[in-house]
């Protein structure tokens, strides 16, 4: 299952490689370690100012800011040169297209290395998985992981663009919501590893059934497939595992319960004798075929012991010890600032801030931590829409109200048109949908006493750190 990190001398973006992309006007340099800004502001001097054109604003209203403050290129758009080269005569790319040109460029420069490059997908996870896996890898090698969340057509290219001589292997966050989104940024990336967290129902309105969901988030496999590639596979998912055909060579990591003692002999690592404590932070077995450790997690959720068994499988793919793969876990925090189930104490309640996104299967493995967790007050969850559902909303949310039925919360508190049928089916002593966010965080500062855990969450969209810091302010 070891594998090597092999590693070549890493060379510049050279005027053969921008003039692939574009036209030069001016002088440029060879650019070693390139850096790179899509905002102005943030221009520190140096780097390459890609001129995009957005929703609202129009990067190329502010080349003149971007040269003033030190850029060493802008990428300008062909049709904006036209009518500006009289003002604008030095450090330029003028291209057809801007985004095309960061996303090719971008590439370009990942070709320079040779470095294992891990791609993650999925529904649900990506994010939490991929820091764990930065995490563990770091441990014995130079890595370079995505910033934040930074996975769709933009981030992902200016991820690449932090590789460096020193750099052993990367981990990159892939991010899409529409079929094809998933070709294209392997396309951009090339990545020679690959994982997909969990194939669920979020951005379910865009591809209409779990089945074209799965397609899509299986075109990373296919990449994989078609380049000698290998997979990390979450045996745990059945779809996961549908479209893992398409790769040969498979790593395959799953959980052990006594419902399925016989997967051992299939898996290349698995957890077993999974506990949770009082704060819903498992305790569980991680094993391979040779060896085993006890792990620890500092973070809650059944689920992160899925997460763990990810960062865990890629670690020893690449030669990271067991020993290490388990101390990298054991320490491992969620900043609270990322809303992705942060686990805190405030006013002497556990408060579970799991804002950051929602969707059927997130939402679920939430109420299912605060539902395990050992509390001597009350398990109230404090709930948001989950969107992008489209034709499926109603019948979600009334199936999160039954579900909800089953988890021994004790208060259930709603804000968003979605969830009044959530509300309507749940069987809760205490409950109550709300009309606002200010009137729910009232009625929720009355409610909750020191010894209870508060799970709040919901989509994006509704935002439901707001009820947490308005309850904070009264």
């Amino acid at each position: 299952m070891f594998q090597s990190i092999r590693l070549r001398t890493v060379q510049a973006i050279t005027e053969q490689d921008l003039c692939e992309v574009g036209r030069i006007v001016g002088a440029v340099e060879p650019i070693a370690e390139p850096r790179v800004a899509i905002d102005s502001r943030k221009i520190t001097g140096g780097e390459i100012f890609f001129a995009l054109k957005g929703e609202r604003v129009d990067g190329h209203e502010f080349v003149g800011e971007a040269l003033q403050r030190g850029a060493r290129l802008c990428v300008v758009s062909e049709a904006w040169y036209k009518d500006s080269k009289e003002k604008f005569f030095d450090k330029l790319l003028v291209v057809p297209d801007v985004l095309q040109a960061l996303q090719r460029l971008a590439r370009l420069y990942r070709r320079k290395f040779s470095v294992p490059l891990v791609a993650i997908g999925g529904g649900s996870g990506k994010t939490t998985t991929k820091e764990m896996m930065a995490a563990v890898l770091r441990t014995t090698y130079d890595t370079l992981a995505t910033e934040g969340n930074l996975n769709n057509h933009i981030g992902l290219p200016i991820t690449l663009f932090g590789l460096r001589k020193t750099t052993e292997i990367a981990v990159v966050e892939m991010g899409m919501n529409h079929k094809g989104e998933m070709q294209q940024l392997c396309e951009i990336a090339e990545p020679t590893h690959g994982l997909i967290t969990n194939i669920g129902k979020a951005h379910i309105e865009f591809f209409g059934s779990l089945e074209a969901i799965a397609e899509a988030e299986g075109e990373l496999f296919e990449w994989l497939g078609k380049g000698n590639g290998s997979a990390f596979v979450n045996a745990d998912d059945a779809l996961v595992m549908q479209v893992s055909e398409k790769v040969m060579q498979k790593i395959l990591y799953g959980v052990i319960t006594s419902a399925n003692p016989m997967r051992r002999e299939r898996l290349d690592i698995y957890a077993e004798e999974i506990e949770l404590d009082e704060r819903g932070r498992a305790k569980f077995r991680l094993a391979t075929q040779e060896a085993e450790e006890s792990v620890q997690l500092r973070i809650a959720g059944w689920h992160n012991v899925t997460n763990a068994l990810a960062a865990a499988a890629v670690g020893l793919n690449f030669g990271v010890p067991l020993l290490r793969i388990k101390t990298a876990l054991e320490q491992f925090e969620i900043n609270p600032l990322l809303k992705r189930m942060a686990v805190y104490e405030q006013d002497g309640m556990i408060i579970i801030n799991d804002t950051y996104n929602a969707n059927p299967e997130s939402m679920r493995r939430g109420l299912e931590t605060l539902s395990a967790m050992k509390v001597s007050g009350k398990k109230i969850a404090v709930l948001g829409d989950m969107l992008e559902l489209g034709a499926l909303a109603e019948s979600e949310h009334r199936a999160l109200g039954e579900f909800i039925s089953e988890q021994g919360i004790d208060v259930l508190f709603v804000w968003g048109n979605a969830m009044k049928t959530t509300c309507k089916v749940a069987c809760v002593s205490t409950k109550q949908h709300f009309e606002s966010k200010a009137q729910l965080a009232q009625t929720l500062k009355a409610t909750a006493q020191p010894g209870d855990a508060i799970l709040f969450k919901g989509s994006r969209g509704m935002k439901m750190e707001e009820v947490i810091e308005m309850m904070s302010r009264q």
